[in-house]
């Protein structure tokens, strides 16, 4: 489906060889931008061991409570308005 295509290049843009690899390097400081690793009281409180930017790598667990689900990426999430 067109959702699920989106996504799957939306990861892989800025692998190499992608159409977007010269702009890896700006992804990285936007996802650094965005960390919580500056709030070392916020990492621990939800375990957050590393920024993920690649969100497949970390499932929802729904036994998780809410909070804990959506801070399990170890940055904040920009959503368009």
């Amino acid at each position: 489906s067109e959702p699920q295509r989106v996504e799957q290049k939306q990861v892989s843009f800025t692998k190499p060889g992608e159409p977007g690899e010269p702009f890896l390097p700006f992804l990285e400081q936007m996802a650094r931008s965005l960390s919580f690793s500056s709030n070392w009281l916020l990492a621990k409180a939800y375990d957050i061991k590393r920024v993920v930017l690649n969100e497949e790598e970390i499932p929802e667990d729904s036994s998780e409570p809410a909070a804990q689900a959506m801070m399990r990426f170890g940055r904040h999430q920009v959503l368009p308005s």
